[in-house]
């Protein structure tokens, strides 16, 4: 594993304690970590946007070509 994919791992299992965390005992994250969770979600709600936005224009140019 190189350096790259070891931080990547160590980035979701971070976000994955924080969840488990957050589900366990909401009351005790710290704002720092309550930020990173949003940080996280935000960024999948960009990303999912960003999915539909390629995905409907790979549909219209696959069925609506006026070429």
């Amino acid at each position: 594993m190189d350096n790259e994919n070891a931080a990547d791992f160590t980035s979701i299992f971070d976000e994955l304690m924080l969840r488990a965390k957050f589900e366990d005992a909401p009351y005790e994250l710290s704002s720092n970590e309550i930020v990173k969770l949003q940080n996280n979600d935000k960024l999948k709600h960009k990303i999912n946007i960003a999915i539909r936005n390629v995905l409907l224009k790979r549909y219209i140019l696959a069925n609506f070509n006026c070429d």
